[in-house]
């Protein structure tokens, strides 16, 4: 049992711990809701920017036919277009990506002038597996792709590297993961070690009820005696059969009261036991 100490009462109360339990219990499930709602709502928010990042600049690639346009170039084709969008002038220097061309003829061009980490029979391997597959846009690996298909040429994967970004996007979602369970830990402790208090009102109030009824049933039984001997005093005389009926209804109606504050004293009683605090 879990005592509880209150005004000298040591209180051994299974009533009340099953109270604290149940509040320990749902106060833990909301903060762990709350943080396990924000948490998913952040790192989806940070996921959705990377890949709306993602999307803009392989806009930018297919639209200037498979090249990221500097600004420096002097060679540049005429209907090339410098990164627009709030992009920094640094981005197409940083950008790595690779386009791998699907010809109609079944052969493969690869170009991969933008990128180190992949070579030509890789890059030839992506492309052919997605377009067997039917798949023209998602991800690979860290990869972010999409295909477009020119007619009388084939089928052109631009492969933007997003390794960096999904990197740091996988290590703030679990470095966010592990504060958060932090934070809970810490909240259930506090809780754990607040719920004493937050019990306390329940106790006490509890205890003014149980003393009410205990009081109340003292007294009530002083005149509950004295009607049940009169009762019985009138039922020694002569009486007539209706008020002979009268009297045994008095004594029936007492005994039922009796009976009856019984078993609010037992049902009082039975859930909180205490005893006096022995100094």
């Amino acid at each position: 049992s879990l005592p509880t100490e209150m005004s000298g009462i040591i209180w051994s109360a299974p009533m009340i711990k099953k109270l604290q339990k149940k509040f320990i219990l749902i106060a833990t499930d909301v903060i762990f809701a709350v943080v396990a709602v924000l948490l998913t709502a952040i790192n989806a928010a940070n996921y959705a920017d990377i890949d709306r990042t993602a999307e803009k600049k392989l806009d930018f690639i297919i639209s200037n036919h498979g090249e990221m346009p500097r600004a420096s170039q002097d060679n540049q084709r005429d209907d090339m277009r410098p990164p627009e969008g709030g992009f920094s002038p640094e981005m197409p220097y940083e950008t790595r990506y690779f386009t791998v061309t699907i010809l109609e003829n079944g052969k493969t061009e690869v170009t991969l002038d933008h990128i180190a980490a992949v070579d030509s029979d890789t890059a030839e391997n992506y492309a052919k597996s997605l377009y067997e597959n039917g798949r023209y846009a998602g991800y690979r690996g860290d990869y972010k792709y999409r295909a477009v298909s020119e007619e009388g040429v084939g089928t052109t994967y631009v492969f933007l590297d997003c390794s960096r970004e999904l990197d740091t996007f996988r290590t703030f979602l679990w470095t966010s993961i592990a504060i958060g369970g932090a934070g809970i830990l810490v909240v259930f402790a506090l809780i754990l070690l607040l719920s004493n208090k937050v019990v306390k009102p329940y106790a006490e109030s509890y205890n003014k009820q149980k003393q009410f009824i205990t009081d109340a049933n003292h007294e009530l039984k002083t005149p509950l005696t004295i009607i049940e001997g009169n009762a019985e005093l009138l039922a020694e005389d002569d009486l007539t059969e209706e008020q002979r009926a009268q009297v045994e209804a008095i004594l029936q109606g007492a005994e039922q009261t009796r009976t009856y504050l019984g078993k609010i004293r037992a049902e009082v009683q039975t859930p909180l036991r205490y005893k006096r605090n022995v100094e």
